[in-house]
């Protein structure tokens, strides 16, 4: 019987560099954006069996907005606009995965709270986000603290597909010890091969100055276009997106950040980090996390 790894999350906690991964280990099957054993639809599934004599073994899902589907937001600056039911989001997602595949193996890796939001900050201005620190914190902190609540997720895919088959890896043993990281999603999935990209960071966070110019000139975009109908600006806001966004960062921002004379502030941030005290409890007594019980404020 095929294996399936169905790796959830979490954001900001090396996903972009497992999927790659996945991808290039040649005893597993993984396409990007793909669903169930990697296949976008039923006639790729067919293609797939006309042109391979033999048929992988061990497929993998991977997808973060398993884990962190956001609340609906208005394009204009990337706002709050609506509630989310997130626990009953968390609770849909494991019993539909369940269902779909009651012998998967789960792959979690979390990311201590001292050090992830500053990455989640600084990836919302990337994509043009207009808040400020102050403004993240108050628009996202209820919202984060259901999110990154480890202790809660770990738990309830546990129960739901058993102990055993649930795999949880802190991301900063990926930071500190690559080969070590990998060789434990090797043992899980009984693989052979290795297969190593190196060291470097994919999707790394931009600078404070960049970002402080991505934060203002997206702010003055924002404000900009309170002057027309809201129809006008979710036509006219996603151009100035879409010509800024990209995984490095604009040639204009750079030189704009040349001229930055205060710089944001990330200690505004510190809230989000409180919060989540007592929420990553379950990991205390986990052995890999031993060294960095301090990150996850244990």
């Amino acid at each position: 019987m095929a294996e399936i790894l169905l790796h959830i999350g979490f954001p900001k906690s090396g996903s972009t560099y497992l999927q790659k991964w996945f991808e290039l280990h040649p005893e597993l099957y993984f396409q990007p954006k793909h669903f169930a054993q990697g296949f976008y639809n039923a006639w790729e599934f067919a293609r797939y069996a006309q042109e391979n004599k033999t048929v992988a073994e061990k497929y993998v899902l991977s997808c973060e907005d398993l884990s962190i589907f956001n609340s609906q937001r208005d394009p204009i600056g990337h706002r709050v606009t609506h509630p989310f039911d997130y626990r009953s989001f968390q609770n849909n997602v494991c019993n539909m995965l369940h269902n779909l595949f009651p012998n998967g193996k789960i792959l979690i890796v979390t990311r201590g709270y001292t050090t992830i939001f500053k990455s989640l900050y600084s990836e919302y201005i990337s994509m043009t986000g207009s808040l400020s620190p102050e403004d993240f914190v108050a628009a996202d902190k209820e919202l984060f603290q259901f999110m990154f609540d480890y202790s809660y997720v770990i738990k309830l895919y546990r129960e739901k597909f058993g102990r055993d088959k649930v795999l949880v890896l802190p991301y900063e043993l990926m930071r500190d010890d690559l080969p070590k990281f990998l060789s434990l999603i090797e043992k899980e999935l009984h693989l052979s091969a290795k297969v190593q990209l190196g060291y470097e960071k994919i999707n790394a966070s931009y600078n404070n100055r960049i970002l402080t110019a991505y934060q203002r000139s997206s702010f003055f975009v924002y404000r900009f276009l309170k002057i027309f109908p809201h129809s006008w600006q979710l036509k006219m806001y996603p151009y100035y997106s879409k010509f800024f966004r990209s995984n490095e960062p604009h040639p204009f921002m750079v030189f704009f950040s040349k001229f930055v004379s205060a710089p944001l502030n990330m200690n505004e941030l510190a809230p989000l980090t409180e919060a989540m005290r007592g929420k990553a409890d379950i990991l205390k007594t986990e052995e890999l996390y031993q060294p960095y019980l301090k990150e996850y404020l244990l």
